[in-house]
């Protein structure tokens, strides 16, 4: 049986006890969903209609889709463009 749902990816929703997730895909018979903390999980029509989801905004701290997540030695390896380019010189 085919599930018509009224989500969208990409939106971030509430659960009725407050969990916060984001849909990231769906299909005709299922939503897959990652919350918050980067969990993923898929719904199909019966689980949705008991999470009652509401739409939310996305919480501060939630990891990327797939949950990849932020690196902390990312921040140190960051260069400004003027460290990138060093002393190229630019003529016309």
């Amino acid at each position: 049986m085919a599930i018509i749902y009224n989500v969208d990816i990409g939106n971030w929703y509430s659960t009725v006890t407050g969990r916060l997730f984001e849909v990231i895909s769906h299909d005709t018979d299922t939503i897959e969903v990652q919350y918050a903390d980067g969990n993923l999980e898929e719904l199909d029509q019966e689980i949705w209609r008991e999470i009652q989801p509401a739409l939310s905004s996305p919480p501060v701290s939630a990891l990327l889709p797939f949950d990849i997540e932020n690196d902390e030695d990312f921040e140190a390896d960051r260069h400004s463009l003027n460290d990138l380019l060093g002393d190229i010189e630019f003529t016309d």
